[in-house]
């Protein structure tokens, strides 16, 4: 059942070939101008589309900057009986928390942050609730020991198109700036073993999972070749973590208007 319900949010596959994707915006997009607010109404649901998660407090953060307390302008709303909870941010990319259950409740889901969601969706808008047993499942068949007291999070590549990349290895560095070595990379690969265990790149639907990190804000970059061995960078983004917490990210390609930390001279030495 818990393989089940994580299937249809990890797909299958890739990992270890040349990266292919339409990346001709490299360098070149900024992140979107705020407009006028919007109200959608979003499902707080886990990995499929049929739980959802009723009472559960949300924390927006309509600035996309995620602060330990939500204090101004961050606003706290408690989703309906449904699971269904009334957003009002502007147009634009902007952040949210989903706060998890005491640690002795049943089908506990553990405290969910993700940057940079688009508001209003294209389509049906949900916003995530992950469950700390589906996690922990998942970071059993990675290749190292995670700690799960520790930050992790679920990144998510995608290219001009917003097309989900495969074979993008990720780089994380610390807040220090330091390149962490004792990541714990969970990658998911039918073709060689449910997951495959050792791979390190992100499969056919974009993602792979990361454990063992600090708290903070760290630095993701994804990495790979175009077929022609030469390694380079294709997205980095500063990622905000919290201890025991899950934080979602969608890496887009390399924007001009990244943080400074992401800028030429910072960190794109090949590995």
């Amino acid at each position: 059942m818990m393989w089940t319900l994580w299937w249809s949010l990890v797909g299958c596959g890739g990992g270890g070939g040349p990266v292919e994707g339409d990346y001709s915006c490299l360098d070149e997009i900024s992140a979107p101008v705020a407009g006028e607010e919007v109200t959608v109404t979003y499902e707080v649901r886990g990995p499929t589309d049929e739980e959802t998660y009723a009472g559960a407090t949300v924390q927006l953060f309509a600035d996309g900057d995620v602060t330990d307390e939500c204090r101004p302008p961050c606003v706290e709303r408690v989703a309906d009986g449904a699971g269904l909870v009334d957003v009002t941010v502007p147009r634009g990319w902007f952040a949210y928390r989903v706060v998890g259950e005491p640690a002795d409740a049943e089908d506990r889901r553990m405290t969910t942050i993700e940057v940079g969601a688009v508001h209003p969706p294209d389509d049906a808008g949900f916003l995530n609730a992950l469950f700390d047993d589906s996690m922990r499942a998942i970071f059993s068949f990675a290749r190292g020991r995670p700690d799960h007291a520790l930050a992790k999070a679920v990144i998510r590549g995608v290219d001009c198109t917003e097309t989900p990349v495969a074979n993008l290895r990720p780089r994380v560095f610390g807040p220090d700036g330091t390149e962490l070595t004792d990541l714990v990379v969970a990658y998911f690969n039918r073709g060689e073993g449910f997951p495959g265990i050792g791979r390190s790149g992100t499969n056919q639907d974009g993602r792979t999972f990361l454990a063992n990190l600090p708290e903070g804000e760290v630095r993701v970059e994804l990495w790979g070749h175009r077929g022609d061995g030469v390694d380079e960078r294709f997205a980095c983004e500063v990622v905000p973590t919290e201890a025991g917490a899950v934080t979602t990210a969608r890496l887009r390609p390399t924007r001009r208007d990244a943080d400074p930390v992401c800028s030429s001279d910072a960190g794109v030495d090949a590995p």
